[in-house]
């Protein structure tokens, strides 16, 4: 466990943050003397109850039972980020139904999101940009998509990257050619695959699978230029012999597309 630890206490859009080695929280009444230190007019003679938000963005009840779990969770973002452990302690006054729940989560998941995509240099700018947010009423649901949007346009980019042009993708589904089990042992078999992904709208690809079975060259180059044919990277059929041709050349053979 950290030797510090960062306690950050919400009432309404209130925020304060105190440094306290871990030790001297290990219980919800710990956690009670600080926050009455802070607030002690607004608090004193007032039930409230204590919450923390867990590792899958829920808000939890805060106890004796439950501040294990809260500490961790604490330690667990801190190693992604690099940073000193925060445990966010949000304070509900009984019968105060003033504060939108759904805030408190958004915002973690904003500062979550903000250093997954390096946006900010530090894991406290990204704390102290949110916190900022937050107190100045700013939507922060409407945040969280917009930060959303980037990482999934981030990740479909990282496929796109490593997604193999289309003359590797069609040469590396050649296989090595294998002796035919049927008939003449001395014909050599290849089998020719081919997949097509086509991506409409924001919806998952469909992919469109070819596949058969040659005994030559030329019905290998063939098989490809009927693929490139139906599956519209042609016009025609003697564009995509020719394109075929001019990719693989006078090749004897295709055992080196494995």
């Amino acid at each position: 466990m950290s030797s510090e630890l960062c306690l950050k206490f919400h009432l309404g859009r209130e925020v304060l943050r105190v440094r306290v080695n871990p030790s001297e929280c290990q219980t919800a009444s710990q956690l009670s003397e600080y926050i009455e230190k802070v607030w002690p007019k607004k608090l004193e003679g007032v039930m409230y109850r204590l919450f923390y938000i867990d590792e899958s963005g829920e808000m939890c009840v805060l106890n004796d039972l439950s501040i294990g779990d809260a500490l961790g969770t604490a330690e667990e973002r801190a190693k992604k980020s690099g940073a000193t452990p925060v445990l966010d302690v949000y304070v509900k006054v009984d019968g105060d139904g003033e504060d939108d729940d759904s805030t408190p989560v958004a915002a973690q998941t904003a500062t979550d999101l903000l250093n997954e995509l390096n946006l900010m240099t530090d894991p406290f700018y990204a704390q102290q940009l949110v916190d900022s947010l937050v107190e100045t009423g700013q939507d922060m649901d409407k945040f969280v998509d917009t930060l959303q949007a980037k990482k999934d346009d981030q990740q479909q980019q990282q496929k796109a990257d490593k997604k193999p042009s289309l003359v590797q993708r069609i040469a590396s589904r050649f296989n090595s050619p294998k002796k035919n089990t049927e008939g003449d042992s001395s014909k050599p078999q290849m089998q020719v695959s081919y997949d097509q992904s086509v991506q409409n709208g924001s919806g998952s690809p469909k992919v469109s699978h070819f596949e058969k079975k040659v005994s030559s060259e030329k019905e290998a180059k063939e098989a490809m230029a009927e693929f490139l044919k139906k599956s519209g990277y042609v016009g025609n059929q003697k564009t995509a012999e020719d394109l075929v041709n001019r990719l693989f050349g006078p090749r004897s053979d295709f055992s080196g597309f494995e």
